[in-house]
C-alpha cells in the first residue's frame, strides 16, 4: 500500500510539473486587436394613437465611454414617416424639445407606419409598426385596507376588468398613479410578469414598480378579466390644492401595446436600461435590440385609456 501510494504521489508531481513548464513555454506576449467600434443610430418612437408622430434620435457610445445625455442626441439627422409604402411627411427638428416631429401626421389603429432615418457618418435606419386598436376599461374599484404588509402597512386593492378581444394575441401594459406618489404594487395574477407569489407581501423588493404592470391575455383571450392590484392605501388618497382647492385623484391607465413593445419593455425593464437612461439608450444595449433595423431602439404606436381611481 505504502508503495502504491508513493508511486501515486510521483505520478502526480511529474505531471505538475509538466503542466507548470507547459504553461511557461506555451505563454507569448502579444498584442490582441479588438475589432473597430461602430457607432450606430439609436431611434425611439412611442405615439398614442390621436396624436401627431415624434421620435428621439440618438447614436450609441462605447462600452468604457461614460457620455452626458446631451452628446448622445442627434440634431443633425432626418426622418420620413410612411403609412406602408407611402410617403407621409418629413419630420423636422425641434430643437426645444430635442426630437423629431410631424406637421399633421396623427396616428390611426389599424394603419401600418413605417420610419426611415439617417444621419452623417451613420448608415440609414428603419422600422415598422402596426398600430393597435384601443381596449377601454370596463370597471374599476378601490377597495380599502384588504391587506397589511408584514410591517403593519395598510394596503388597498384596485381591481380593473375589460373585454379582451377575441381571435387575436393582445398586448398590454398599465400604470397606478396618484397625487401623493407612488412606489409599487403587489399583484397575484400569473397573467402579469413579475407576479409576486406570496399571499402577504414581505418586502419592498418584491413589489412591481407602479408604471410596469405587463402583462398579455394568453391565458384569458377573447373573455372579461379582470386584474387585482394591491399598493400603499396613503397613495390613492385624494389631495385638495389649499391654495385653489382643486381635487388631484389616482387614476389607472392601461394601454394596448404591440408585441415588439411588450418585449423591448420587458428585457429594457429587466436591465432598467431605458428607464434609467431617459428617452433613449446612450449605450449601446446588450439585448433590448427592438425594431429597427440597422440600429437600435423602438418605433412603436399605443393605444390608452384612463380612469380615476375612487
Amino acid at each position: 500500500m505504502k508503495a502504491s501510494v508513493h508511486h501515486t504521489r510521483k505520478i502526480f508531481f511529474a505531471a505538475a510539473a509538466f503542466c507548470f513548464c507547459y504553461v511557461l513555454s506555451c505563454t507569448k506576449t502579444g498584442n490582441v486587436t479588438l475589432p473597430p467600434y461602430e457607432p450606430r443610430l439609436v431611434l425611439h418612437g412611442y405615439t398614442a394613437v390621436g396624436d401627431t408622430f415624434k421620435i428621439a434620435l440618438g447614436k450609441t457610445m462605447p462600452q468604457d465611454e461614460l457620455a452626458p445625455a446631451e452628446k448622445t442626441y442627434v440634431n443633425n439627422g432626418w426622418a420620413l414617416l410612411y403609412e406602408s409604402d407611402v410617403f407621409l411627411d418629413s419630420l423636422k427638428y425641434n430643437a426645444a424639445e430635442s426630437r423629431y416631429v410631424s406637421s399633421h401626421v396623427i396616428a390611426a389603429s389599424g394603419r401600418i407606419y413605417k420610419i426611415k432615418a439617417g444621419a452623417p457618418g451613420f448608415p440609414a435606419i428603419e422600422a415598422v409598426t402596426v398600430a393597435p386598436f384601443p381596449v377601454g376599461i370596463a370597471s374599476i374599484n378601490r377597495i380599502k385596507y384588504t391587506r397589511r404588509t408584514t410591517g403593519g402597512v395598510l394596503l388597498d386593492d384596485v381591481k380593473f376588468s375589460f373585454h379582451d378581444p377575441a381571435n387575436e394575441q393582445n398586448f398590454y401594459l398599465a400604470g397606478i398613479y396618484g397625487p401623493n406618489g407612488m412606489s409599487c404594487v403587489y399583484t397575484y395574477d400569473p397573467a402579469v410578469e413579475r407576479y409576486t407569489v406570496s399571499a402577504v407581501p414581505l418586502e419592498q423588493g418584491i413589489c412591481i414598480d407602479n408604471d410596469r404592470i405587463l402583462y398579455t391575455d394568453r391565458s384569458f383571450n377573447g373573455s372579461l378579466k379582470e386584474i387585482t392590484l394591491s399598493t400603499y392605501s396613503n397613495s390613492l388618497d385624494s389631495f385638495v390644492d389649499p391654495s385653489t382647492g382643486a381635487v388631484y385623484r389616482s387614476y389607472l391607465k392601461k394601454y394596448n401595446i404591440t408585441e415588439e413593445y411588450y418585449r423591448y419593455f420587458k428585457t429594457a425593464a429587466n436591465q432598467d436600461d431605458v428607464f434609467e437612461e431617459g428617452p433613449f439608450l446612450t449605450t449601446e444595449p446588450r439585448t433590448a435590440k427592438g425594431n429597427v433595423k440597422n440600429g437600435y431602439g423602438l418605433f412603436t404606436v399605443y393605444a390608452v385609456s384612463t380612469d380615476t381611481i375612487r
